[in-house]
């Protein structure tokens, strides 16, 4: 998974010396950041939030309907503020690969509340 800012040709060689999928993170906040997405190399594009101090685990919920487009076309997974509250919804209304939960499952950083974990994969979405 690629969180950095890399152009295709180091997704490309990622991909020819692992010979596995490459995911890469994508910020869709304009219809700019959507058509530049559309065209990157990657096999599945990971949806995520950002604020002005953190690039994902951000909590906040990435903006859906962008990221709505973007599964009509390419492989997403759903990242940004996915919770045992919204994860239907949100699987719903995206209809991504998968969903992506980290920070909304946390009681602090890194350490996850087991009772959440269990309340999402009880949804069986």
């Amino acid at each position: 998974q690629i969180h950095a800012p890399r152009d295709d040709a180091f997704v490309d060689e990622i991909r020819r010396r692992t010979n596995a999928e490459v995911w890469r993170a994508v910020w869709l906040d304009s219809e700019q950041s959507l058509e530049a997405a559309l065209k990157y190399s990657a096999d599945r594009l990971v949806v995520d939030s950002r604020s002005a101090s953190a690039v994902g685990g951000t909590g906040i919920c990435a903006d859906w309907n962008f990221a709505a487009e973007l599964a009509a076309s390419r492989s997403v997974v759903l990242a940004g503020g996915i919770s045992p509250e919204n994860a239907a919804a949100a699987a719903e209304r995206v209809k991504p690969f998968c969903l992506d939960a980290n920070s909304k499952l946390e009681i602090s950083a890194g350490v996850k509340n087991m009772e959440l974990v269990k309340k999402l994969f009880e949804l069986k979405l």
